[in-house]
């Protein structure tokens, strides 16, 4: 008979088997979103909210400049969120230089957060469509008219693209390079069941008016682009990913500012879903009801699961290890100097054995295909970090999915101010 760990241990094994086969599925079994026929590019309004970006802003202008797309058709804004160094007087400098586009206005106001600065760039938006581009991010030129060609159908309202961490240099970075490849294959599966529950905020491009109609950003917990998604899902409208508008992002560089970023990600998250929670298990809300809500109230309850089972097991088998320690007065040297090591093959879990095997090669499928969806071959320079991102980096998710529980026991907020 299987005990309660082993009880959980078989779902937690079944829900994740279920959802990855699921994905597959729907991958293959599905059509690509047709592209319409442009035969007049668009207006859109491209708006950039800044706080302290005086090292990234003027590069995330230039990459405006830079995009293939007729240049009078394009407005910018810059919005600086009440920066304490040069990010405002940088972008008027640099802006007043700039020709060619249909309007450009840079402004600023007191630190109010994203929210408020992309409400008060709306308020002077006229453009059909209009843009929200992270001031650390800088899109591939050709990725603007890719994204707008999406817009088959009126009740698309955003389309986000594919995103790439921008020039990787530790592994840290590089874990992420391949956590940014994997997530946007989900997206792409997810789009097919117009379930995207996010669009992020390096050049998502959404419906002006649809935008307005529904009342623009909201605050919610310092994660908008999940909430205005969120909204988008409950009015009707679709959110789809374009496969092969590529944009760069900077990426954290340690470990605490990446847990810090995801903390706040995740925190947000959890809180949203909380607002929406009438939307979670809704056939009303389609699949994003149905299906994707769900996925993401669960992948935060199985990691607590998972933690909690780590750390269940190791005391479990360090319990021998004590007591045999504590003969040798907790000298740890005579300790494995008179400790054989005795594998006998029939004690091996062949449970254990086969599940990993399988996820090893479902992992490695979907890998395949985020390779193919990112553009890109496998690094193989970079294996390390793909054998990092394998085996740790979930277990560092389900860390920070603790770290979000004892924040909203505890009553906290997110204070991050960017």
């Amino acid at each position: 008979m299987f005990g309660t760990i082993e009880i959980i241990q078989n779902i937690i094994y079944f829900i994740s088997l279920y959802y990855v086969v699921f994905w597959l599925l729907v991958l293959i079994d599905s059509e690509d979103i047709p592209r319409r026929k442009i035969k007049e590019w668009p207006s859109i309004t491209i708006i950039i909210p800044a706080y302290n970006e005086e090292e990234n802003i003027i590069k995330t202008i230039k990459s405006v400049e830079s995009l293939d797309y007729p240049k009078d058709k394009i407005s910018l804004i810059v919005v600086d969120d009440g920066s304490s160094d040069n990010t405002f007087s940088l972008s008027k400098e640099y802006c007043s230089k700039i020709k060619g586009f249909k309007d450009i206005v840079v402004m600023t106001q007191k630190n109010k957060g994203k929210y408020a600065a992309m409400n008060n760039a709306l308020k002077i938006v006229n453009t059909e469509y209009f843009a929200t581009l992270d001031a650390d991010s800088f899109p591939k030129s050709n990725s603007l008219k890719k994204i707008i060609s999406l817009f088959n159908s009126e009740d698309i309202a955003a389309v986000s693209p594919v995103l790439k961490v921008y020039r990787p240099r530790n592994y840290v970075q590089f874990v992420q390079w391949f956590e940014y490849s994997v997530n946007h294959f989900y997206k792409s599966v997810i789009t097919r069941l117009n379930a995207i529950h996010v669009t992020p905020g390096p050049l998502s491009v959404y419906r002006s008016d649809v935008i307005k109609k529904i009342g623009g950003f909201r605050e919610a917990y310092k994660t908008e682009d999940m909430e205005i998604a969120m909204r988008i899902q409950k009015n009707n409208y679709r959110i789809v990913q374009c496969d092969d508008a590529f944009v760069y992002t900077k990426a954290p560089y340690t470990i605490k500012s990446l847990y810090t970023q995801r903390l706040r990600w995740n925190y947000g998250t959890f809180k949203n879903l909380l607002d929406y929670r009438k939307m979670i298990l809704n056939k009303k809300y389609g699949d994003f009801g149905l299906f994707q809500l769900p996925i993401i109230l669960i992948s935060g309850i199985l990691g607590i699961t998972i933690i909690f089972l780590i750390v269940y097991d190791f005391i479990k088998r360090m319990k021998p290890t004590f007591r045999m320690l504590e003969l040798y007065n907790f000298n740890i040297i005579e300790y494995l100097a008179n400790t054989k090591i005795n594998i006998i093959w029939l004690d091996i879990d062949v449970r254990s054995v086969v599940t990993f095997l399988v996820f090893l090669v479902l992992t490695l499928i979907v890998i395949r295909f985020s390779m193919q969806i990112y553009r890109e071959k496998y690094p193989f320079k970079r294996s390390f970090s793909f054998i990092l991102y394998l085996m740790y980096y979930y277990i560092f998710l389900a860390i920070v999915w603790l770290g979000v529980f004892k924040e909203y026991l505890l009553g906290r907020d997110n204070k991050w101010k960017k």
